[in-house]
């Protein structure tokens, strides 16, 4: 290392290399330094160099073209206490996808270092591997579709879902600030990342035996927090479909429920049903999900060894039922968790609930 680097008062200058010992230092000044790269690749390029190095003298980040392997390297090097001594390299690795891609990595080294180009490619800390290229009578594979709202489209055809790794990343990236879509035309079923609203949507497929086009149409919401939740949403429904997301989180069948308290939430399901019957079902349902019957065998117990955090919407769900049968819960024993809700047998529960034993 040299000593511009450990010196924070050098002037900020950036350096170009190759592979084959070529080198050229200027000073940092955002894009004539830019335009100066590459200028040099292109006059390094004639002379037999396929492998181009952007990095910033101070502080040690820079980019790594390799034209031979079809990789960026972003990479930044860390010094021990000496302030000289290299102690280790941070490398991450994304494939070249366009020039116009390539020139803007450069200038976010530029101006924001390290940190600057990580929102503008698929990084792995390892090198990615693309989808090999299946035929597509292939009996192994199976296709899907990614789409975006802006109206690219890209077509993969897979044998493993962990192939879909890098091409899915970089689909995210190179269309970031737009929805896109996932379908199996197979089995019609969809999962839509709503970047815009925070949201991720899943849609049921095709019935068994169904042969029309087009899904079922039932469609699912999911309220995400964090922008990380897309691509592990993305690797779930690549690998189980529309049911491989089911623990993923809480999915709600109207949009309307995102935005309302878990009380709002069970209410309004709970209104959802129309007629006596109805509400004996669902709440037939409810107890089969997560119930018990008592020692005594006076109460029928629901959300059995449940806290309170838990199942709030659905606990919520089931007041309101009870409600509308006129029912109310039991004061629950000392000993119950306190998520469990205990209610006094009845001619009505009693006929319902025999059925889903």
């Amino acid at each position: 290392m040299t000593d511009d680097m450990s010196n924070p008062n050098s002037a900020r200058r950036v350096r170009f290399t190759t592979e084959s010992g070529a080198e050229q230092v200027v000073d940092q000044r955002g894009q004539d330094s830019a335009n100066a790269f590459w200028d040099f690749v292109a006059a390094q390029e004639k002379r037999g160099d396929r492998v181009f190095t952007f990095e910033d003298v101070v502080d040690g980040s820079g980019l790594r073209f390799d034209h031979d392997r079809g990789l960026i390297v972003r990479f930044k090097r860390f010094l021990e206490d000496d302030g000289y001594t290299q102690s280790h390299v941070s490398e991450q690795f994304t494939f070249v996808e366009d020039a116009e891609r390539s020139r803007a990595l450069v200038l976010a080294q530029l101006h924001d270092g390290f940190k600057g180009t990580y929102p503008l490619a698929a990084w792995s800390d390892g090198v990615p591997t693309r989808i090999p290229d299946y035929a597509d009578d292939d009996p192994e594979t199976r296709e899907y579709v990614l789409s975006c709202e802006c109206g690219a489209a890209q077509r993969l055809r897979i044998r493993h879902p962990n192939e879909t790794t890098y091409a899915l990343r970089a689909f995210l990236v190179r269309h970031d600030g737009h929805d896109v879509f996932i379908e199996d035309p197979e089995s019609g079923e969809r999962l839509a990342l709503m970047r815009g609203d925070s949201l991720i949507a899943r849609t049921a497929g095709r019935a068994a035996g169904d042969s029309a086009t087009g899904s079922s149409g039932r469609t699912e919401f999911m309220k995400v927090d964090l922008p990380n939740r897309y691509a592990p949403a993305a690797s779930l429904f690549f690998e189980g479909g529309f049911t491989g997301l089911d623990r993923f989180g809480r999915w709600l069948t109207d949009i309307r429920e995102l935005d309302l308290s878990a009380a709002a939430q069970g209410q309004l399901r709970a209104a959802s049903f129309g007629s006596t019957a109805e509400v004996l079902s669902q709440i037939g349902r409810m107890w089969a999900d997560s119930g018990a019957v008592d020692p005594s065998d006076r109460y029928w117990v629901f959300f059995d060894s449940s806290s309170l955090d838990e199942d709030e919407i659905e606990r919520a769900e089931l007041l309101a039922l009870l409600d509308r049968l006129g029912l109310k819960p039991a004061e629950r024993p000392a000993e119950a968790a306190d998520g469990e809700v205990w209610v006094p047998r009845e001619t009505r529960l009693d006929a319902e609930l025999d059925r889903w034993f």
